[in-house]
C-alpha cells in the first residue's frame, strides 16, 4: 500500500461479521487489492496475523461497547 512502511495482511468479513478471506499487501505497493464478493468491514494487520491467531475463513468478530 502507498506509503506504507510494512506488509500488511487485510481481511474482509461480510455484514454478518465473518471471515470472508484475506490477502496480502507490500509497502508501497500501488496494486489494489480487493476481494471475490462484496463485503462490509475490512480489517488491516501486520501480514500473517491472521494466521498466526489461526482465524479462517468464517471464523467471526464480535465489537464490544
Amino acid at each position: 500500500m502507498k506509503n506504507t512502511l510494512i506488509p500488511l495482511s487485510i481481511g474482509f468479513f461480510d455484514p454478518d461479521k465473518s471471515l470472508m478471506e484475506t490477502q496480502s499487501v507490500s509497502p508501497h505497493s500501488l496494486k489494489q487489492v480487493s476481494p471475490k464478493q462484496r463485503y462490509a468491514f475490512a480489517l488491516e494487520v501486520n501480514q500473517g496475523w491472521f494466521a498466526n491467531q489461526a482465524i479462517k475463513k468464517g471464523d467471526r468478530f464480535t465489537l464490544k461497547k
